[in-house]
């Protein structure tokens, strides 16, 4: 699963839902070939990007304080995740 847990003290833009001096939280993935990255915007939005290299489905379970959801990733794809910061 993916754990979301402190916030650093980096910006950047890495697709259009992840907004210019975005700060970058610190995440954990627990399942290898599972690229991810996870902003918090200033408006509010934590968005998490996650990419399957593998040639399978996957499920994911991310983990946020009060806040759980599991959801798949096709094969060889990129799942974008928004909600609001808890």
């Amino acid at each position: 699963y993916i754990d979301i847990s402190k916030i650093q003290n980096s910006t950047g833009k890495v697709s259009e839902f992840i907004k210019y001096d975005s700060l970058r939280i610190d995440s954990y993935a627990y399942a290898k070939k599972l690229d991810h990255e996870c902003y918090l915007n200033l408006d509010g939005l934590v968005v998490l990007k996650v990419s399957n290299e593998k040639n399978e489905t996957r499920n994911i379970s991310v983990h946020q304080e009060n806040l759980n959801f599991i959801k798949s990733i096709p094969a060889k794809s990129t799942g974008t995740f928004i909600w609001p910061a808890q």
